[in-house]
């Protein structure tokens, strides 16, 4: 409402804000998300920045005690949230819901998931620097999997929150310039991946 501060900033990053996938999705938050949130919708279409920029970005600009990173394709289903923030208020650093109706990873399903302030302050890679900004498109995620695990915090999957998603939608593109500039960024972060991780085995969280 009006006036009325934000308990959650949901942040999505997107190639194309004017799309129908978009827009989907943000109807979608509007009629089932329950209390006081706004929304951050980033458009790094032109040029691309890739992931990791739009949703510092994003996260830097949230007003809520809490903040959900969320694919541009993703379908919230009713009663999402709330699960979602009680788990992190028990204690949980990264929580995430369960796709139903498609791909599932009960690790870290990296395409929704939920912070509190405390744990955007607490695994900052640099100030105001969630995810690292060293990988641009790809194993971000993979990154800060790794970094909760060594924290002893892993993601939370919370049975009670629903969502739908269609998978790897939102990098897909039939712009070959795009496309390129992908694969080559693709590429880029995984030499980067592997040099911070020598020990880690390279499975990354597809978003």
């Amino acid at each position: 409402a009006p006036g009325e501060d934000p308990d959650l900033t949901i942040v999505i990053p997107t190639l194309d804000a004017a799309s129908e996938r978009v827009r989907a999705c943000v109807s979608a938050i509007q009629a089932r998300t329950e209390g006081p949130h706004d929304i951050v919708l980033l458009d790094n279409g032109a040029p691309p920045q890739g992931f990791t920029a739009p949703v510092n970005a994003g996260l830097r600009a949230a007003r809520g005690r809490y903040a959900v990173v969320m694919n541009d394709d993703v379908e919230v289903l009713p009663g999402w949230w709330p699960p979602l923030r009680d788990a992190l208020d028990t204690g949980a650093s990264v929580t995430f819901p369960v796709t139903v109706d498609g791909t599932m990873r009960t690790d870290f399903a990296a395409w929704c998931f939920a912070v509190s302030r405390d744990t955007l302050e607490r695994f900052e890679t640099e100030p105001g620097e969630f995810f690292d900004p060293r990988f641009r498109v790809w194993y971000q995620d993979t990154d800060l999997l790794a970094r909760l695990r060594a924290a002893g915090t892993p993601p939370v999957c919370v049975e009670g929150s629903r969502i739908r998603h269609g998978l790897s939608e939102t990098v897909a593109s039939d712009d070959p310039e795009l496309r390129a500039w992908i694969a080559k960024e693709v590429a880029r972060d995984r030499e980067a991946f592997l040099e911070k991780h020598p020990q880690v085995q390279l499975t990354r969280v597809a978003l």
